[in-house]
């Protein structure tokens, strides 16, 4: 494979990560009822980061795989600034969230200079796991002021399930061989879709004590019926012991980032 080829590879695979969230984002901010900026999938993409900066600390990574990771987490960089941009110059100008996408483009910067030799990378993972807690402190406050009914469509452990499937995909991509640790992320991924079913049924039983009728109920059958669907495959996975394909990979990454559209899709 040629240099050109190699590099226009590496670009893919490190961008459409990020061009696929921001085209379900936006669509999920268009429907929503709030006239605000407020990334639905931006904690996950948080949570990827933030993991593969813990790795850099702690797995057994050749400078080969450190590179390769490094570089598919670059591709967060326009994930973040096209939301800064949309925070900051629209009519959706909301500034927690200018304070999360600039949090988010300082963590691919932290991502992006790591050192090469172990022992000077803790400086960095220190500071990024730092930015990254208060972004994900100013994530969770900015829901103070909206109502509980809305949390399903931003809800913190769909998105760690993004989170978890969005750093199992980088991995696969960075072609690591970290494979214990990769069942251990489908492990804890099926564990998180409990709790998000848990906390989203807890909502709808509320929202039914209070007489709330959703427009579009059948939107909910969906949306849980993508629970049972990714509990499947991953399930499989893990009893089977093997590694699961790149393209099934891929398919629950898109599934798991749809389930704020089919939570959306229940309000109107």
């Amino acid at each position: 494979m040629s240099e050109h080829s190699s590099s226009t590879r590496t670009l893919f695979y490190a961008l459409y990560p990020s061009v696929i969230l921001l085209a379900i984002d936006f669509f999920c901010t268009f429907i929503q009822p709030q006239a605000i900026a407020i990334s639905h999938l931006g904690l996950g993409v948080l949570i990827a980061q933030m993991l593969s900066l813990w790795l850099f600390g702690k797995a057994q990574m050749c400078p080969g795989q450190q590179g390769r990771l490094r570089n598919m987490n670059k591709g967060f960089l326009l994930f973040w600034l096209v939301w800064l941009f949309f925070s900051g110059f629209t009519n959706y100008h909301y500034v927690p969230t200018d304070f999360i996408a600039l949090c988010g483009v300082a963590i691919t910067f932290c991502l992006w200079f790591v050192p090469k030799n172990r022992n000077d990378v803790k400086p960095y993972i220190f500071i990024g796991l730092l930015i990254g807690a208060m972004a994900v402190i100013t994530y969770f406050a900015m829901f103070v002021d909206l109502s509980l009914l809305f949390l399903p469509m931003f809800n913190p452990f769909a998105q760690l399930i993004l989170g978890l499937v969005l750093l199992h995909l980088t991995l696969r991509s960075a072609r690591n061989r970290l494979d214990n640790f990769m069942a251990t992320l489908s492990l804890t991924s099926i564990l998180a879709l409990l709790l998000n079913a848990i906390v989203v049924l807890s909502v709808l039983w509320y929202a039914y004590a209070q007489g709330v009728n959703f427009p579009n109920p059948m939107a909910w059958a969906v949306y849980f019926a993508i629970h049972l669907l990714i509990a499947a495959v991953l399930g499989f996975v893990l009893l089977k012991g093997v590694k699961i394909d790149y393209f099934i990979l891929l398919l629950v990454f898109l599934v798991v980032a749809s389930l704020p559209v089919w939570a959306g899709f229940a309000y109107i």
